[in-house]
């Protein structure tokens, strides 16, 4: 199946980062936001990752003006899905919104749109049945940063499709990325499987007052990893971050996990910390500490 138009839900740091790659790879892409703002925040997104690509990556203007006009924005679903090959949901981690969302796909999806849910949390099975088309939905979780962090994990469910997962597998090649095929459903795939727990670990030691979050990070970096937890916890977003803490907490009765999601909300999300995408977080940008030479330096 050969997938030529694609449609991401959602213009956040990642909707945003994953539109603008699979453009600059020569798809038509649609990046679809309910809300104006959000595409507003979407185009403004596409303005910095282009500068990016030119004075970090070299890329001639040339190819960064081909890529912009493959970029469609509308905040009218039927646009977002009509003639679409691929719809990529990339929206909050709110199970309610995803399930109103497919079924509201579903009213104008053809039999052969393929959808792929960006969600880490609620796995495919959960969400496949609110849509039209069962066996066309997928699980794709794409990494940020993905022109650096090429990595797409993909997990079907127990109806899904073959040909569907073969499709995925090729479009993730396609777009110069390496795919993760799961054998089974698994919450948190395999990455953050591996990554939210210490991501949760570092916000619990820094809410106790253990250590500041700086050096909780330099523990981290000082053997190797690019990016400490909090690096992370700033680029994926810090409201994110607190979805995924409190559907965690609630779901398994875990005081400590929502005792984090709520020091979230109160000490960041409320102030509108929100991460790289409001200019604070945790690290104030677009200089933050963490970017400095003297980091990890013994001074």
């Amino acid at each position: 199946m050969l997938l030529k138009t694609i449609t991401i839900a959602g213009s956040d740091t990642l909707g945003a980062e994953i539109s603008w790659y699979i453009a600059f790879h020569g798809y038509t892409v649609t990046l679809y936001d309910r809300s104006d703002i959000g595409l507003e925040i979407g185009k403004v997104l596409h303005d910095k990752f282009a500068t990016i690509f030119i004075e970090k990556y070299q890329y001639k203007e040339s190819k960064i003006e081909e890529t912009f006009k493959r970029i469609n924005y509308t905040s009218n679903l039927d646009e977002a899905v009509h003639d679409c090959d691929l719809f990529i949901e990339n929206t909050p981690e709110k199970m309610e919104n995803k399930i109103q969302l497919f079924k509201d796909v579903s009213q104008y999806a053809s039999p052969k749109t393929i959808i792929a849910s960006n969600s880490d949390s609620f796995l495919p099975s959960s969400l496949a049945t609110h849509y039209k088309y069962p066996q066309q939905f997928i699980g794709a979780h794409f990494t940020n940063l993905i022109w650096e962090n090429s990595l797409v994990e993909i997990m079907g469910h127990p109806d899904s499709d073959l040909l569907v997962v073969e499709s995925m597998i090729d479009f993730v090649k396609s777009i110069d990325i390496l795919p993760i095929v799961l054998q089974k459903e698994n919450s948190g795939y395999v990455l953050n499987s591996l990554l939210i727990p210490m991501l949760s670990s570092a916000l619990t030691m820094f809410q106790k007052g253990i250590a500041t979050f700086e050096d909780i990070d330099r523990s981290w970096m000082s053997i190797g990893n690019k990016y400490g937890p909090f690096i992370i916890m700033d680029g994926v977003g810090l409201d994110t971050v607190y979805n995924i803490e409190k559907y965690l907490g609630e779901k398994d009765n875990d005081a400590q996990r929502i005792s984090n999601a709520n020091f979230i909300h109160d000490e960041y999300i409320k102030k509108g910390k929100l991460g790289i995408i409001s200019g604070e977080g945790f690290y104030k940008y677009p200089n933050p500490t963490h970017s400095r030479e003297s980091f990890l330096k013994v001074l």
